[in-house]
């Protein structure tokens, strides 16, 4: 991230994603073939929230604890993104593309 100014700047704001930074009345209000809109719409249908991700813990170092929460906070994102569910193929589905796409395990 730190070879690239938008991880540079993500690692120094330290940016959260819950529901004091994304407002779902907003979200909603928006163009129905947006992301925000299909973000609001796959949160509603499995009534999700995104505070529902526990903080990280047990990593010492606050910049990879930080990575690490950043990664569970956009996991919904991506069910947005490849427009799948909650059941378990799905998440294999978005473990491959987390694998091949930001290499990730």
């Amino acid at each position: 991230m730190k070879d690239d100014e938008t991880g540079r700047e993500i690692l120094r704001d330290k940016p959260r994603i819950n529901q004091e930074s994304i407002k779902f009345n907003e979200l909603k209000k928006l163009p129905p073939n947006s992301l925000g809109y299909k973000y609001y719409e796959f949160m509603s249908s499995h009534e999700f929230t995104p505070d529902e991700r526990p903080l990280v813990k047990y990593i010492p170092d606050f910049e990879i604890a930080y990575i690490y929460q950043r990664y569970k906070e956009i996991h919904d994102f991506l069910h947005t993104i490849l427009f799948t569910n909650v059941a378990l193929r799905s998440e294999v589905l978005i473990k491959w593309f987390e694998m091949v796409q930001l290499g990730l395990p």
